[in-house]
């Protein structure tokens, strides 16, 4: 958990003009970015005039609430059918090229670039990833979300309120890239389990830093096993971060999960829910389709459903599949161009080229001038200070109630969105990085600003889940419900406001969080 002194970072506008407008942290960037990620990835401010569309505040992304978005395809049935072919084959049609642009990322070579034309190369990389990036977003994300999202209002319209939970129950149950990279793990955590000295080798090989396939213990059928999850899914990345090191360069998330796994019962398979919810959903399609039979009305609730039911695939395999091998790659390209600037003794290390912003890296790469030692330290320590708080989930506007992290005394309740029905009491773990997220226990109720793909693998260690962002239908919600854990999701301040180790009571059918009392952690 954050301590007194990191918990003092203050969030301020980069300008007063700023301050009557809402921003909202961006969850789907949950994490605070370097310098040189801010003016050349996902989340850049987009030139022009007038009140920006986003913002940086300490590294963490900000949208301007009611900024708009990519277009709403459920209002419109032309666009609607549109993007039910759109969803079902952007595989055929977007993955060929995400590879050729990964391809290119992966070979890029700093020393072809010739002198002069550093800042439009670096330009036409980044056009290129934004045309895909955006592209695949438009055909999965975009109609996914908003046909899920007007689906499940018609349905609580015609149906009730009491009925939203078999609202949400129609677009569960579908496998998908991220479950598939937690089972996965999961198998290899069962052998683990079922070998005392095997797991005895793995977690003296983590507590070490070492290689799982270095490690004496470890035999053939497990290297096998795992040697297969790294080619499937080791560009893995950390919370969307290019300065941070994948699966394959790093193997100690996926072996802390492998070791989560082990020492944890059968019952946590992650993918253990799947069946019973793709049950229920099969049933309460067959029930909707056979009142649409008699009743003419519901066919346009068909419709919002047949694009609606790729909101767990397709948000899921689009973020493996495109963002992270993506940002994966991109990641090879500024460690290639880190490289280049070390060989002429302009950096100390390849990975100091996130650290520049771009005309900083224009002006190392074209005119050999280096930027400060000092000064790139100074950037680090102060990006790690950064990524030990959680942001808060509002800036601007009318300021929230003033939150304090002190134990409670007595029972409190927290509010938020109803994100996945259950509840469960167990014990609080917040957490402010995905690295943190391997000391989570079985049980544990995980507490943190949000989460992204990467985080999946842990929801099968954990009770319940509690976020200060997001809504019904992102990742944190979707996921937990495809786990079958209770989940709270966007309430506000819960990193600040739950103590770490504190008992919590979760009710993800009411949205509340219930603060009993902290051990003392």
């Amino acid at each position: 958990m954050p301590d007194a002194a990191a918990t003092a970072v203050p969030f301020v506008l980069p300008d007063p003009a700023l301050e009557p407008l809402e921003w909202e942290h961006n969850e789907h960037l949950p994490r605070s970015t370097t310098p040189l990620a801010m003016e050349t990835g996902l989340g850049r401010p987009r030139p022009g005039g007038g009140v920006p569309s986003s913002i940086y505040v300490n590294g963490y992304s900000y949208y301007r609430a009611g900024g708009g978005g990519m277009g709403d395809p459920s209002r419109d049935p032309a666009a609607l059918a549109a993007s039910r072919d759109s969803v079902a084959t952007w595989r055929e049609v977007w993955l060929p090229q995400i590879e050729e642009f990964v391809a290119k990322l992966e070979q890029f070579d700093p020393t072809s670039v010739e002198p002069g034309t550093w800042e439009a190369r670096i330009a036409e990389q980044g056009r290129d990833f934004t045309r895909v990036f955006v592209g695949v977003h438009r055909v999965t994300v975009v109609p996914a979300q908003s046909c899920a999202g007007a689906f499940i209002e018609a349905y609580v319209a015609r149906f009730g309120e009491a009925r939203r939970d078999d609202a949400l129950a129609l677009l569960e149950g579908y496998a998908n890239a991220s479950s598939e990279r937690a089972s996965a793990l999961w198998a290899l955590g069962r052998m683990a389990a079922a070998d005392a000295a095997l797991l005895g080798a793995l977690e003296a090989a983590r507590t070490r830093g070492d290689d799982p396939l270095a490690a004496d213990g470890v035999g053939e059928p497990f290297r096998a096993r795992w040697r297969a999850m790294l080619d499937r899914f080791g560009f893995t990345t950390r919370d969307h971060l290019e300065d941070l090191p994948t699966w394959s360069e790093d193997p100690s998330e996926p072996l802390g999960t492998v070791i989560q796994f082990a020492r944890s019962g059968p019952e946590r398979d992650p993918v253990g829910a799947l069946p019973a919810q793709a049950a229920r959903r099969e049933r309460l399609e067959a029930e909707l389709r056979a009142r649409a039979a008699a009743d003419g009305t519901l066919a346009p609730m068909l419709d919002l459903l047949g694009v609606a039911q790729y909101l767990v695939p397709a948000t899921e395999d689009h973020n493996l599949l495109c963002d992270q091998r993506m940002i994966a790659a991109s990641r090879t390209r500024w460690l290639r161009i880190g490289a280049h600037l070390l060989d002429r003794r302009l950096v100390a290390a390849p990975n100091d080229v996130f650290y520049h912003r771009l005309d900083e890296l224009l002006a190392a790469l074209e005119r050999g001038e280096a930027l400060a030692a000092e000064e790139i330290a100074a950037r680090r320590e102060r990006q790690v200070r950064w990524r030990s708080v959680s942001p808060p989930a509002r800036l601007g506007g009318e300021p929230l109630p003033h939150a304090t992290n002190e134990a409670a005394a007595s029972p409190i309740e927290l509010r938020g969105l109803a994100a996945a029905r259950g509840r469960y009491t167990g014990r609080a773990r917040v957490i402010a990085t995905l690295a943190e997220a391997s000391t989570l226990e079985p049980g544990d109720v995980l507490v943190t600003t949000a989460t992204t793909p990467e985080w999946t693998p842990h929801f099968a260690v954990i009770g319940a889940l509690v976020t200060d962002a997001g809504g019904v239908l992102t990742h944190a919600a979707i996921v937990a419900r495809e786990f079958g854990i209770p989940a709270v999701v966007g309430a506000i301040r819960a990193t600040q406001q739950i103590p770490d180790g504190a008992t919590v009571t979760v009710d993800g059918g009411a949205g509340t969080v219930t603060i009993a009392a902290s051990d003392g952690r």
